[in-house]
């Protein structure tokens, strides 16, 4: 177990469903404080069948009320249906009273082939445990057979014991040798009534942190006789014609977080993504733990989970339900997370004048803390941060009139750059940006705060903007490297919904061109390929999700990468602090003039402590909006096409990271059609008569003739340009008049 000493504070760190937390362990000087921590084993996936009729998924196959699993027949069971839930008192708590699923026809079919099958990912748990409830009515089958898979489809019986099997109900569910009987004992009679039964998988270590982990519950026979008997009857066999039924309630995988090591620097690239709340506690507005998870970009796995720093000296607590809040940024190798300095548990804490930023380092140390004054989103909602340095840094929100807005903080003041109500802040381009969802002059969207950095007061200028509609509400936000697109994520349902995509034209105005529909708050984007990558968190209110979408056109795929899980929530989203590795240019292409088929090359000379990568783009007009990435052209050196006349221009791409992107100086390149050379035509030539070829064409082209000049016979001369001009051979034909024989005629 790995522990880490925290002032009196001994914690550990546990990994749930792929995600970490911290529990601590019992202490009194701490007992308060963590009160509402849970220590017990949580749901995995659970289905408690309360989603209507027909069941979230279909009465076949019904979807989990929380995590991700499957549940379907297995063999001859057949009716499935919606029938009224746990009643029985033993059950405690869990009874529901509501629904339950049931086969209305639970045919045992052959020995241990029929009965109920339910899968669930237990990766990031460890102590499995499968709990239900169950009701076999009287004609039903009374004993059940449990069998488990750690691969999906080899099945392995599972024997129980008294220290692997509890009853919830003292009167029911006594073990048969290795099954589960419906009564206790076993001669007993219990049809007709509910019995809580516990699972405990623990022995099974492939079991633990397995996305391959289910579990069945087959229809066996009753040992004595070898036959399948009656629930409320036990001399009597099941009648395959009328077999009763079988339901079940409260069904879930459970296990206990496997302990994992947190302290470890960020890896470049992948994604660091706010996460309140703590699995136990309500997610209302009161305060609950906030913890920053480091996720890989490319498989969701959780790589480490931030918490301790944010319990102790460096308290950040966050509203549970405040859904605009928890916007954390990264920039200039550091990251931003804003939040509460309020106790866990705090009521309507959003209310409370306890703001604070925490600013963190690639090493994952606390490198400054800055405890708001109530001049900063007094009574209100503070939603996001980003850093400049380890000391200064921006703050957004809403508050009083002069509590709102956009902030700067200088290191010692708060000064209030922009009096709006404000939600995501982000710097693109040397720019500085906010989202709003208050309409200003009628109009929501982006907009950019003065001119690149400001530390005081100025307008802002809308950038991508949009009527205000009911329903409309622009969160996170992406610019991409080169200025000429942009996405935004929305969590309405008007306007452009979910994730818009944005593009600017040559005269600098922005085209909204399609969006995806998943609604989502947070949004990161990594421009370093030909096609976008983007991240984003969904807004459900409860087990969000982390997406990924690779911009392929408005059809794009959307990936679940990460769950939150239930108490949990994800919201802001940025790259880790360290994702940028700069890059520097020491020599930029030039500009290149030549003659049509000439070759010309253009370079670039690039450094970076990271290997770059190239790709070179052409456009027909000089910006790097709108151009085409040229197939191939991923060189530090290009040799654009010469075929044909015209001015094209280029410029290349390189990148470091999944942030590290620069652009090259667009250069032109401009191919000249050669010119034709043109000569004074030379008449007809006697024999022998001397004449000349000029080496200057009348359109002003110098070469030289080949072959050399016969006077005494018809010949094409070719024209040859000399070097240095773009210009074509020539060619020019003399004729020589034949030669005549005169006879003499005698008078």
């Amino acid at each position: 177990m790995q522990r880490q000493m925290i002032s009196s504070l001994r914690v550990c760190f546990y990994r749930v469903a792929g995600q970490e937390f911290l529990k601590p362990l019992i202490f009194v000087s701490i007992l308060v404080l963590f009160s509402n921590i849970s220590y017990t084993q949580v749901d995995i996936t659970r289905w408690d069948f309360e989603t209507g009729s027909p069941l979230a998924g279909g009465n076949t196959t019904p979807s989990p009320t929380t995590g991700t699993g499957t549940a379907q027949k297995v063999g001859s069971m057949s009716g499935e249906t919606v029938a009224t839930g746990t009643t029985n008192s033993c059950t405690g708590a869990n009874t529901t009273g509501t629904q339950a699923w049931q086969f209305g026809t639970a045919n045992p079919g052959t020995l241990e082939s029929s009965g109920v099958e339910f899968k669930s990912s237990t990766v990031g748990y460890e102590n499995i445990q499968f709990t239900w409830d169950q009701r076999s009515s009287n004609a039903s089958t009374r004993t059940v057979r449990v069998q488990y898979t750690t691969d999906g489809t080899t099945w392995i019986n599972f024997t129980l014991t008294s220290s692997n099997f509890i009853s919830g109900c003292s009167n029911r569910s006594a073990l048969d040798n290795g099954k589960i009987d419906v009564g206790n004992p076993i001669t007993s009679n219990a049809g007709d009534a509910w019995s809580r039964r516990t699972v405990d998988f623990s022995s099974i270590t492939a079991a633990n942190d397995n996305p391959n982990f289910g579990v069945r519950l087959l229809a066996s026979h009753y040992d004595a006789t070898n036959q399948f008997r009656q629930a409320q009857a036990f001399g009597s066999t099941v009648n395959t014609s009328t077999p009763g039924t079988w339901r079940f309630d409260n069904v879930a995988f459970r296990g206990t977080a496997i302990i994992v090591n947190p302290t470890q620097p960020f890896t470049s690239c992948n994604l660091t993504v706010y996460r309140v709340g703590d699995g136990s506690l309500t997610l209302n507005t009161s305060a609950v733990p906030v913890s920053v998870l480091e996720v890989s970009s490319s498989n969701g796995s959780i790589i480490q989970t931030l918490s301790t720093p944010f319990l102790t000296s460096n308290l950040l607590t966050q509203s549970g339900s405040a859904s605009s809040n928890g916007n954390l940024n990264s920039y200039n190798n550091l990251l931003a997370v804003p939040g509460h300095n309020s106790a866990i548990g705090t009521v309507d804490v959003n209310q409370q004048n306890t703001k604070v930023t925490n600013i963190i380092d690639p090493s994952v140390a606390v490198v400054n803390r800055v405890v708001h004054p109530s001049s900063t989103f007094d009574s209100d909602n503070y939603r996001a941060a980003i850093p400049l340095t380890s000391t200064t840094f921006y703050a957004s929100g809403n508050g009083n009139s002069s509590t709102k807005g956009v902030f700067y903080f200088d290191g010692t003041n708060f000064n209030q750059l922009v009096n709006f109500n404000t939600r995501n802040i982000e710097i693109f381009n040397g720019q500085l940006f906010y989202s709003t969802a208050s309409a200003n002059s009628g109009n929501i969207g982006i907009y950019a705060l003065g001119t690149g950095l400001p530390t005081s007061s100025v307008p802002a200028t809308p950038f991508i903007t949009y009527p205000a509609t009911n329903g409309s509400g622009p969160y996170g936000f992406s610019i991409s490297p080169d200025g000429c697109t942009a996405y935004i994520a929305d969590d309405g349902s008007t306007n452009y919904p979910g994730i818009s995509k944005w593009t600017k034209d040559s005269g600098g105005n922005w085209t909204f061109q399609y969006n995806n529909p998943t609604q989502a708050r947070g949004l990161v984007v990594d421009y370093s390929g030909i096609n976008p990558v983007l991240y984003a968190t969904t807004t459900e209110t409860n087990d969000n999700k982390i997406i990924k979408i690779t911009d392929t056109g408005s059809l794009s795929t959307v990936t679940n990468l990460l769950n939150s899980g239930n108490n949990y929530l994800f919201r802001g989203i940025d790259f880790t602090p360290n994702s940028n590795t700069p890059i520097s240019i020491t020599q930029q292409p030039q500009n290149q003039s030549t003659c049509q088929g000439a070759a010309v090359s253009l370079s670039v000379t690039a450094s970076s402590a990271a290997s770059l990568a190239y790709q070179w783009y052409s456009n027909s007009i000089n910006s790097l909006c709108g151009a085409t990435p040229l197939s191939g052209a991923t060189n530090s050196t290009y040799s654009p096409s010469v075929s044909n006349p015209g001015t094209r221009y280029y410029f290349v791409k390189i990148v470091s990271s999944c942030l590290g992107v620069s652009y090259s100086n667009i250069v032109s390149v401009n191919v000249n059609a050669p010119t034709v050379p043109t000569f004074s035509a030379i008449g007809n030539q006697c024999p022998g008569n001397n004449f000349s070829l000029s080496n200057n064409s009348t359109n002003g082209i110098s070469g030289t003739w080949s072959p050399a000049i016969n006077p005494f016979q018809t010949t094409s001369y070719t024209f040859t340009p000399n070097s240095g001009q773009c210009a074509t051979t020539g060619n020019l034909t003399v004729t020589i008049y034949s030669t005549s024989v005169i006879t003499a005629v005698s008078p």
